[in-house]
């Protein structure tokens, strides 16, 4: 039988000697939880008595606190996840038109509340893997939009209204918009980038080899001439 339920079942009140039994500690170790009101006593005189039912309580609570405790013991000590890696030059913001996000017919149907939801999974879906998604995880949803959840179930239809199923990942899903701006700013810098490198190749050729390389050939080219000279007078003999 557990310590709680002996606790549970009995009626009388118990002594220093029964609870430190009870509890498997020295009778020391009870008196000084009481003169510290670490336990719930009452103390009459010298005489010191335990209410079974709050003894319960007392130990079920301290129970709780242990084992919350040593699940953020246990949480601190493991290691941190990688974060993963995310795409290179992606901007820490997007693009957000105020003109178009107060005339959206899509936003004045929605509540306050599912405003303030739906723009927390637009931060969350930028900033996550692939760009653009959300997980499609009602678990995990109404914390990622930080809405309680009975609040999460009367805006979640109109929150998710905004997102669809992700082709390439069937467990996210996507906003289309924000994951076309990602593709045109992908596709913009890679542009920009193979402009880049052909400017710089243009230019390298344009300007010629480097100078010790181009006065080698001037050199040469000079000394041509003369030599074909030398050989026309000497046919010409």
């Amino acid at each position: 039988m557990s310590i709680l339920k002996k606790l549970r079942e009995c009626s009388e009140p118990l002594n220093v000697k029964e609870v430190a039994e009870l509890l498997c500690v020295s009778e020391a170790t009870i008196q000084r939880w009481v003169r510290g009101r670490e336990v719930p006593a009452l103390r009459i005189g010298d005489t010191i008595r335990f209410d079974p039912g709050l003894l319960a309580d007392w130990i079920e609570q301290r129970s709780i606190a242990t084992e919350s405790r040593m699940r953020e013991l246990v949480r601190w000590r493991m290691p941190m996840p990688k974060k993963k890696k995310q795409p290179k030059n992606k901007p820490p913001a997007f693009q957000f038109y105020a003109k178009d996000w107060t005339a959206s017919p899509t936003r004045q149907m929605m509540s306050l509340a599912a405003q303030g939801a739906y723009i927390n999974l637009l931060a969350i879906a930028w900033d996550s893997d692939p760009i653009a998604t959300i997980p499609n995880q009602p678990d995990k949803l109404w914390k990622l939009a930080t809405a309680m959840p009975e609040e999460w179930k009367v805006i979640r239809d109109e929150v998710l209204e905004n997102f669809e199923p992700f082709d390439e990942n069937p467990t996210r899903l996507v906003n289309k918009r924000l994951r076309r701006q990602w593709l045109e700013l992908q596709e913009f810098t890679e542009m920009a980038t193979e402009r880049g490198r052909k400017g710089a190749g243009a230019r390298w050729d344009t300007e010629g080899q480097e100078p010790g390389q181009a006065e080698e050939e001037d050199q040469t080219h000079d000394e041509n001439p003369t030599d074909e000279g030398a050989d026309i007078n000497e046919d010409a003999v």
